[in-house]
């Protein structure tokens, strides 16, 4: 069960990060990417803040003034996921071992309300780059793609090697 906030069903809060539900259909429920078999997730998610990194960083109580500052924000101006990007990652997390199948995203307001967080609540917090996991190596098993540097690092670009049943979804 999601831990819905806002008062409404568009933004949830749970293992540390605040997203918004996106729906997806017609995926494969395996995919056969760099000879190993994923799995699809069993729901979809764009992850538009992880508070967990901002708590460690600004304290326990920066996890409230967070979402307060959220739900105050989306009361005026919607945070929703608006397209996939033509961009198809795969990511490995070496610390973990978990690999991913992530497609970019773009998200309306974010870039707005990252400046609002940052100078409301006098952090420097980098907007994240937006993106979906689709397919997980060990089931529902994510990595947290927070940042820009942890994209560049962790993930590459899909080319030729996009599998068609993804191709002819995000492609």
């Amino acid at each position: 069960m999601k831990n819905y906030i806002c008062n409404n069903t568009e933004y949830f809060f749970g293992n540390g990060y605040i997203a918004v539900p996106v729906l997806i259909e017609s995926l494969p429920k395996t995919l056969e990417v760099n000879g190993k078999i994923l799995f699809l997730k069993s729901s979809f998610h764009v992850s538009l803040v992880c508070v967990k990194d901002i708590v460690s960083q600004y304290g326990t109580a920066a996890e409230q003034r967070v979402i307060d500052l959220l739900c105050n924000f989306v009361s005026e101006n919607k945070i929703s996921f608006t397209n996939y990007k033509d961009e198809v990652r795969y990511a490995v997390d070496e610390e973990t071992g978990r690999e991913t199948l992530i497609v970019m995203s773009d998200v309306s307001n974010i870039d707005e309300f990252f400046k609002r967080l940052n100078k409301e609540l006098g952090f420097n917090i980098e907007v994240p780059p937006t993106h979906i996991t689709l397919y997980t190596l060990q089931p529902d098993k994510g990595i947290g793609l927070n940042t820009s540097s942890d994209i560049e690092e962790k993930s590459t670009i899909l080319t030729e090697e996009i599998p068609e049943e993804i191709k002819n979804l995000f492609v």
